[in-house]
């Protein structure tokens, strides 16, 4: 897959879609400058997939041509209507894909067909909006526990890279923030009785951090499992987790 920006920053999280399974790759560089004002219109580009797996989702048998074909568009609409590749979905047997384009090349991006070129045995379906808030981009990035899923999965990477045993148990530190002393206290009430030993609310600038302690492994699904424990507890008093981290087992 094509990325066109040279500072882009993609991923993919599992979510739904009308109940049924969804993977979701975002731009998720683009958060931080999101709306640009200088590409009010969305254009989404969509195919139905030829063999799609059963619950719809891309099988390995199709993926390169998928892939090939997703390239094409991406390029073609770049070329074609300036436009800016946000986000993919790939659920319900169909790849649809989503850009902003500037207000002037609305026309351009209302043909992808012409800037495509051929396509069979596919068929390229096509929808033009004005959206200036690019209300559709934040509504695909990913919430707060899909995006630190995706943050769990690149630190469990870099940990397998240095040769980290990360099916051993070990200390694993967590930090969070709290604009207020109490919220930070009440969270680490609940952090408590949870297992995790915590150390005292610090006031640094203009937030109290908490660090907080328990041992897991970092296998499988336990990241995301003791993370999202941990939005649990900490979300009712507003709470920002800052992530976690560990010393290399290695033996």
């Amino acid at each position: 897959m094509i990325a066109c920006n040279a500072m882009s920053d993609w991923d993919f999280y599992e979510g739904t879609m009308d109940s049924d399974r969804a993977f979701i790759a975002v731009d998720l560089s683009l958060k931080t400058h999101a709306p640009l004002a200088s590409h009010p219109t969305r254009l989404q580009v969509r195919f139905a997939m030829l063999q799609p797996r059963e619950d719809g989702l891309r099988s390995a048998e199709e993926a390169d041509a998928v892939f090939a074909l997703e390239d094409r568009v991406v390029e073609a609409m770049a070329c074609a209507a300036k436009a800016m590749f946000v986000a993919r979905t790939v659920a319900q047997g169909y790849t649809e894909l989503f850009f902003y384009v500037p207000a002037d090349q609305k026309q351009a991006a209302n043909d992808p067909p012409a800037a495509v070129g051929r396509v069979a045995p596919y068929e390229l379906e096509w929808y033009v909006e004005d959206d200036p808030r690019w209300d559709t981009y934040q509504e695909l990035y990913p919430n707060r526990y899909a995006i630190q899923s995706i943050m769990n999965r690149r630190l469990v990477q870099q940990m397998t890279e240095v040769g980290d045993q990360i099916a051993v148990a070990r200390e694993i530190d967590h930090l969070a923030l709290f604009s207020r002393e109490e919220q930070a206290r009440e969270a680490a009430r609940g952090l408590a009785e949870r297992g995790f030993r915590v150390d005292e609310p610090h006031f640094d600038e203009d937030r109290w951090s908490l660090q907080f302690h328990r041992n897991d492994s970092c296998e499988g699904n336990r990241p995301d499992e003791f993370v999202f424990e941990i939005l649990d507890l900490i979300g009712p008093f507003d709470g920002e987790y800052d992530g976690w981290g560990s010393v290399v087992v290695k033996g």
